[in-house]
């Protein structure tokens, strides 16, 4: 809808819906799968982080290669999904519960990075990085990938927004479809 518009705002845009529909899906999460608060805590602050120094990083790119990033991101991720099918189906921990918070932190600060560089996808590899650093079940994962989704794309979006990037006027339908 928007073909000359450059990439930053839309991106920023789309992230005030993305923001809070996110947040509805992590409390929905919540409520019925068990995650040890230690370990959403340092992958959501880990992400929190990492996203807006992100941000910041992507207001210096080159427009055209986020675009390419973006595009790029997507075609690998479908394809990895294609190549395992079976992803998360069981859970089989990697590391003792006790020290799962350090490579949570990690999943979280390497993921939280691209979300404030690039954006879209960001849940998906979340969810990947826990089933695959700490072997968590496909739920467990998605649980904890919405919560560092959410710290992510707060923000990112804060520092996007204070740039002056979110295109509000597209906000209220992006938000009420979301």
């Amino acid at each position: 809808l928007f073909p000359g518009t450059p990439i930053l705002h839309l991106i920023a845009t789309q992230r005030t819906s993305s923001l809070l529909g996110t947040a509805v899906a992590a409390w929905a999460y919540l409520r019925v799968i068990r995650v040890p608060r230690k370990v959403l805590a340092a992958a959501a602050l880990a992400a929190l982080l990492a996203s807006s120094l992100g941000a910041m990083i992507a207001q210096r790119v080159d427009p055209a290669l986020l675009k390419w990033s973006i595009i790029g991101i997507c075609v690998v991720l479908a394809v990895y999904t294609f190549l395992a099918p079976k992803l998360g189906e069981r859970e089989s921990l990697k590391f003792p519960l006790a020290k799962l918070a350090l490579p949570a932190g990690l999943v979280g600060l390497a993921t939280g990075f691209y979300n404030g560089l690039i954006g879209p996808g960001t849940g998906t590899l979340m969810v990947f990085g826990f089933v695959a650093v700490l072997g968590f079940d496909f739920l467990k994962a998605s649980a904890t990938a919405k919560v560092s989704n959410v710290a992510a794309d707060l923000s990112s979006w804060t520092v996007l927004m204070l740039a002056g990037f979110v295109m509000w006027p597209v906000v209220l339908p992006l938000v009420i479809g979301n």
